[in-house]
C-alpha cells in the first residue's frame, strides 16, 4: 500500500485493493495518535504514509474514523460496567461474610452469658463481654443496641441486604457469560490492565507466562485496595 518514491498512490476507497482499519483491535494505536494529531483521516488507510496521494473520499474516511471510536468507547464503558458488577459483586460477599461472623461470635457470647444462668455477672466480666462486643462489631455499620438479641437483628438485616445483592450481581455476571463469544481472552487483558492502572502493553511482547503474574498482581492490588477501603 506504500507508494515507491516518486510514484503518486491512487486507489479508489470502493477499490478492492484498498484496505481500511475496521475496528480498535485492528487499528494500531500510533495511527490512532496520528489521526488526532494531524486531523489527517487517510491514515485510516492500511499502509498510507504522509505524502501518498490516494483517491478517497476523507468525509467518508472520517465517518468509519467516528464509527469505530464510538463502537470503541461503547466497549470500554462495557467493560468499566462489568468491572463495576465484579466489584460489587465481592464487597456484597465480603460484607455479608464479615456480618455472619459477627452474629456467630455474639452467639458464642450468648452462650457464655447462658451458662451463668439467673446469676448477675460480674462487674468486670460485664466490661469484658462489653469490650468484646465493641471488637465484634468495629468496622461494621450497624446501629448499636445493649440487647445482644436485637443487636443481631439489625445484622442480619444488614446481611439480607447485602445477600440481595449477591444474587443481584451474579445473576448479571452470569449473563454476561452465558453471551460471552471468543472475546474472553480480550475483556481479561483489558481488565487487568485496567485493575493494574497501566497502558495497556503490546500483546505481542508479552508471554502467557507473563500475563499469568499481571493477573495474580491484579488480584493482588484489588484485596489491597479492599482492606483499605474496610479501614
Amino acid at each position: 500500500m506504500v507508494s515507491s518514491p516518486g510514484t503518486p498512490m491512487f486507489i479508489s476507497l470502493n477499490s478492492k485493493t484498498m484496505k481500511i482499519y475496521k475496528d480498535s483491535k485492528e487499528l494500531p494505536f500510533l495511527i490512532y495518535k496520528k489521526i488526532m494529531q494531524t486531523g489527517d483521516f487517510l491514515y485510516m488507510i492500511k499502509g498510507y504514509e504522509d505524502g501518498d496521494e490516494v483517491e478517497a473520499d476523507p468525509e467518508e474516511l472520517e465517518g468509519k474514523f467516528n464509527d469505530l471510536i464510538t463502537d470503541f468507547v461503547i466497549s470500554i464503558n462495557a467493560v468499566n460496567e462489568d468491572l463495576q458488577n465484579q466489584s460489587n459483586y465481592f464487597i456484597a460477599t465480603l460484607e455479608f461474610n464479615k456480618l455472619s461472623v459477627a452474629v456467630n461470635l455474639i452467639d458464642d457470647i450468648q452462650k457464655r452469658i447462658s451458662l451463668a444462668g439467673n446469676i448477675v455477672l460480674p462487674e468486670d466480666l460485664q466490661k469484658e463481654i462489653a469490650s468484646n462486643i465493641s471488637e465484634i462489631l468495629e468496622g461494621i455499620k450497624v446501629e448499636r443496641d445493649p440487647d445482644l438479641e436485637k443487636q443481631k437483628e439489625k445484622l442480619f438485616e444488614k446481611m439480607s441486604v447485602h445477600e440481595s445483592n449477591i444474587l443481584k450481581y451474579d445473576e448479571i455476571m452470569n449473563k454476561d457469560n452465558e453471551s460471552e463469544t471468543d472475546n474472553d481472552l480480550d475483556k481479561q487483558f483489558i481488565n487487568v490492565c485496567l485493575g493494574l492502572e497501566i497502558p495497556f502493553p503490546d500483546e505481542s511482547k508479552i508471554s502467557l507466562y507473563q500475563f499469568s503474574i499481571m493477573i495474580d498482581k491484579a488480584l493482588e492490588r484489588a484485596k489491597a485496595l479492599e482492606q483499605i477501603n474496610k479501614k
